[in-house]
């Protein structure tokens, strides 16, 4: 056992050391993950200074209340009123429509109300620190059916069984469950109780490093991101030259074997390390000078969802790249994938780039010039796209909501 791992470990180490030390690609494999982990801690520390804040500013509400509850003065009226305010848009669908006055506690309550939201807010304002009594002057209008819907929720001071974490809580759960988890790990004798606690820590960090704190399962399926960049060219010269696939082939090497199913559905091979991952799609929406806009065909081995949007800026284009997928492995594959810059966001990276430089420049890449030549390829234009498809807001969405990662390439 002792020798199998032994030969797993050298093996391991040898093939990192010939990807990272390869003569033609090495330089700029070390070069994308150093990029990548400084991209990582940068990402934790910003992370954790916005956990960081929100935990002390949370701590002294915490504080001001206990304070509150001991102090039995008297509060001022500005003060009262201020209470009072900050409650009405919990409860209230128009908190502006409803006037607030204060008495030495005595509050007064005028303007207009719906009928659905005046029972909540005169037990709410009665509750508030420092009001003595509430004298109704409000007058009711007719009932909003859907407003309660609409009107925002009062924010827990900590959210531990909802649904939606704060970024103190994960800090809290994330900090709990990793040291649990290494004292499991670092015990000599396992208990069965370090095993359990173990366990338990494991699934507390991984449910606070989830993007929306509802556990990896849900919330790491999809992954999205968005890219800007700026190319000095009209927008019809870009919007013309990316709404047509086979273009796609002057400029990079690793589309290959394009090929057209129907006027709006084509498929293509992306050249990975050692195997080509077959895509299909159909184009959902054409808005000419505008939008382009594609869907994965359930025969993709890669289900995702593609926007490009064109603005004019001038005699250039600002293109913006929005890109939805849903990875193997969900969003732990698509960091892993990262570390060797063959996941989503790397391509787009690598082919806006290309592109720019093609449209402001009209040369090939010097490695897609000298591949074609030598095989003696030439691109032939395909059918073009339909001019009218529905816009995007009337098709059903192929993913749920993301948190989307910015990116910006000038």
């Amino acid at each position: 056992m002792l020798r199998a791992n032994s030969l797993f470990t050298g093996l391991t180490l040898g093939a990192g050391a010939m990807y990272f030390f390869d003569a033609a690609q090495g330089a700029r494999r070390r070069k994308l993950l150093a990029d990548q982990c400084n991209h990582f801690l940068h990402g934790c520390l910003q992370d954790f200074d916005v956990a960081w804040r929100d935990l002390k500013n949370r701590a002294q509400g915490t504080a001001a209340e206990a304070r509150r509850l001991v102090d039995f003065g008297d509060v001022p009226d500005e003060v009262v009123e201020q209470r009072v305010r900050a409650q009405l848009g919990h409860h209230v669908l128009h908190p502006r429509s409803v006037e607030v006055r204060s008495h030495s506690g005595h509050v007064t309550l005028r303007g207009h109300i719906s009928g659905n939201d005046l029972f909540g807010l005169l037990r709410t304002v009665s509750t508030v620190p420092g009001v003595r009594t509430v004298s109704d002057e409000l007058t009711v209008e007719n009932q909003d059916g859907d407003g309660a819907a609409r009107r925002r929720l009062a924010p827990a001071p900590w959210d531990f069984l909802s649904g939606q974490w704060a970024p103190s809580t994960k800090l809290l759960v994330g900090g709990t469950g990793a040291f649990l988890l290494a004292n499991c790990l670092t015990a000599r004798r396992r208990s069965l109780t370090d095993v359990v606690l173990g366990t338990l820590g494991f699934g507390m960090l991984m449910r606070s490093l989830s993007p929306s704190g509802r556990g990896v399962a849900s919330s790491w399926q999809c992954v999205g991101f968005h890219k800007t960049i700026t190319i000095h060219a009209p927008v019809n010269k870009v919007f013309g030259f990316l709404t047509r696939p086979e273009n796609w082939l002057l400029v990079t090497n690793k589309i290959r074997n394009l090929r057209w199913h129907s006027d709006d559905a084509f498929a293509k091979d992306i050249g990975l390390p050692g195997m080509n991952l077959y895509c299909s799609e159909r184009i959902a929406c054409v808005q000419e000078d505008n939008c382009f806009v594609t869907d994965s065909l359930p025969d993709s081995l890669l289900t995702y969802h593609k926007e490009l949007h064109f603005e004019p800026a001038g005699d250039n284009t600002r293109l913006h790249l929005k890109f939805n997928y849903r990875p193997p492995a969900g969003a732990l594959g698509h960091a892993a994938a990262a570390i060797f810059g063959i996941d989503a966001k790397s391509f787009f990276d690598d082919f806006l780039m290309r592109t720019k430089n093609y449209l402001e420049t009209g040369l090939q890449p010097h490695d897609v010039a000298k591949h074609q030549h030598r095989r003696g390829e030439r691109v032939d234009a395909g059918p073009s796209v339909p001019p009218h498809q529905p816009a995007p807001s009337e098709r059903e969405p192929l993913f749920p909501p993301v948190a989307e990662a910015s990116l910006l390439i000038e």
